[in-house]
């Protein structure tokens, strides 16, 4: 007998502890989590559903939802959450409990997690229960543990069909064009090569410097080439984000908008880009959402091609543990990295940054820095020195710098821009001081929406600082 124990190497004896010392408060979640994620995302159980198994429950109520889960998606390969409560109302516990766990699921980019979680543990119950099944009949044999190990090679498995499928797609993309997202910044994404699908962008500025602005004319980019833009408006109403979208595209004065003094050509204009805003289904305002896993299950489901939230420090989460703020703004970034490369989305994350100083800022400088850093794929930062600075005359209102400080894929530098405060537009260099703005006058955005009357220009307006 002591001979047999003997055999038990660290992945035995650290299969067994995990076992037996098993939390199982927490696993009862993440099965509550899984089944959640399967009655709330039909993607889940598409991606997810043949990877699980009743055995994995430890919890017999959660099991026997799962069966009727299970039961359903067989016959008609989709979920009808209402047909599946429906089918547990034999058991009410079970029917409320699938309710909640309806109600209760948090996020889909915690899923895999959860699931991995869940699987791991019922391979260590099940290694537990064969253990203490041998130590109890005094026959402790070695090779049906071993055989039992070899069984239980679900994760090793999976690792190797994610790879496989990793170096296919792998292989196949070589020497083709990469589907990426172009700013619209000529400069910008010849540096950039364009932003890739499935990355994290952080836009960091001072308050007032114009980020907001900036993802914007990025935004309406995107509308000339179809793609599908999710604008996450946590500090600013839709109506505003509107209006400037409008002063960009049609080229309207604001001030025109908050004396109420629009022209017809002026309606005329915003009606135009309205419409077509409605019937292509390219550009969408979300204001009401506060929380990083409605944002996370936003994206998830909708799969839009560039998602832009405005700002990372305001975005709350339905988790109370974080002690400190920067505990949550790690937690955000981390839940927004992983939807990313999830989904391929592109995501742009506006943040404020903390320096008092004029001098251009560095990514260290990005409140509550540390995974922004860390997470971000390319990190650009905008330094407008007027915005610390407007009575000493030494600095010129529209001029801004461009700092691109990370760029996992190209090279980094400095871009030279105008910001025109009254059309809401940035332009990069070639052009300085009012020659700059003369040809932003002069000049229609390339933004595809719509024509520009001569009535929408006001040639006699300055910088409104």
């Amino acid at each position: 007998m002591e001979e047999n124990t003997n055999f038990i190497d660290e992945e035995l004896n650290a299969a067994f502890i995990n076992a037996t010392s098993e939390n199982s408060l927490c696993y009862y979640h993440s099965e509550k989590q899984v089944i959640g994620g399967l009655l709330r995302e039909p993607e889940l159980c598409e991606n997810y559903f043949h990877k699980i198994s009743d055995e994995d429950f430890s919890d017999s109520t959660l099991k026997y939802i799962f069966e009727k889960i299970k039961q359903r998606y067989t016959a008609e390969h989709k979920i009808d959450t209402a047909l599946v409560i429906g089918d547990c109302q034999k058991f009410p516990q079970a029917a409320e409990l699938a309710m909640l766990c309806f109600q209760e699921f948090v996020s889909t980019s915690d899923f895999p997690g959860n699931l991995n979680r869940v699987k791991e543990t019922a391979k260590a119950r099940r290694i537990k229960n064969v253990i203490e099944d041998m130590l109890k009949s005094g026959n402790f044999k070695l090779e049906p543990l071993k055989a039992l190990i070899n069984d239980e090679s679900l994760m090793c498995s999976t690792v190797e069909e994610e790879n496989t499928k990793i170096i296919d797609e792998f292989v196949q993309s070589l020497n083709k064009r990469k589907e990426v997202i172009y700013t619209g910044f000529k400069m910008l994404d010849e540096k950039l090569n364009g932003l890739r699908k499935g990355t994290l962008c952080v836009i960091g500025a001072r308050a007032s410097t114009g980020k907001t602005t900036f993802a914007l004319n990025i935004a309406v980019n995107q509308m000339k080439h179809k793609k599908r833009v999710y604008f996450y408006s946590l500090e600013m109403t839709g109506e505003m984000i509107y209006e400037r979208l409008c002063m960009y595209s049609c080229f309207i004065n604001g001030k025109r908008f908050a004396s109420c003094t629009l022209t017809e050509n002026n309606l005329q204009d915003i009606n135009l880009v309205m419409q077509k805003i409605k019937d292509d289904k390219t550009f969408s305002v979300i204001e009401n959402t506060k929380t990083v896993e409605t944002i996370c299950n936003n994206i998830y489901s909708d799969k839009p091609d560039l998602a832009i939230i405005d700002y990372v420090q305001l975005i709350s989460s339905v988790d109370r543990r974080f002690v400190t703020e920067r505990e949550r703004i790690n937690y955000v970034v981390s839940e927004l990295k992983a939807v990313a490369k999830q989904t391929k989305t592109c995501i742009i994350l506006l943040s404020q940054i903390v320096r008092a100083g004029k001098d251009n800022p560095t990514m260290s400088n990005l409140k509550e820095s540390g995974v922004l850093e860390e997470a971000g794929d390319y990190v650009i930062l905008l330094n407008r020195p007027y915005v610390q600075d407007k009575t000493s005359g030494a600095y010129e209102p529209q001029n801004t710098t461009l700092i691109l400080d990370k760029n996992k894929f190209g090279s980094t530098g400095t871009i030279q821009y105008a910001f025109d405060f009254i059309y809401q537009s940035f332009s990069e260099t070639g052009y300085t001081g009012n020659e700059k703005i003369a040809h932003l006058k002069a000049s229609k955005p390339d933004n595809g929406l719509t024509l520009i009357h001569s009535s929408t220009v006001d040639e006699t307006d300055d910088l409104p600082f």
